[in-house]
């Protein structure tokens, strides 16, 4: 059985990735915050491998945020970088489809 892709794994090879690219030390902590909602929606669900995460998983998390009672630019950014996260994951070739493509 192939080995799972770790929330923890992932995100620490995404945030190193942001600082290659010469992101800001802030944008990178905003980025390791914001993904830490959605850290803890899976952990909720015990989806504990990014690969089986699903376009309808992502619905239900864009739910969750848009509940929230944070201004509608938070709300935004936190969604916008999930989606970001996700095409990374896709161009590395580590998920086969990015469940975020369709997330609105």
């Amino acid at each position: 059985m192939a080995q799972i892709l770790d929330y923890q794994t992932a995100a620490g090879d995404f945030l190193k990735w942001l600082g290659l690219k010469n992101y800001a030390p802030k944008t990178i902590e905003g980025y390791r915050a914001h993904l830490g909602f959605f850290d803890r929606f899976c952990r909720e669900r015990q989806k504990d491998d990014l690969r089986r995460i699903t376009a309808d998983d992502l619905k239900d998390y864009q739910k969750e945020v848009l509940a929230q009672k944070w201004c509608r630019g938070t709300k935004d950014k936190v969604l916008a970088r999930l989606k970001i996260f996700f095409g990374y994951l896709g161009r590395r070739q580590l998920i086969l489809v990015d469940p975020a493509e369709g997330l609105t």
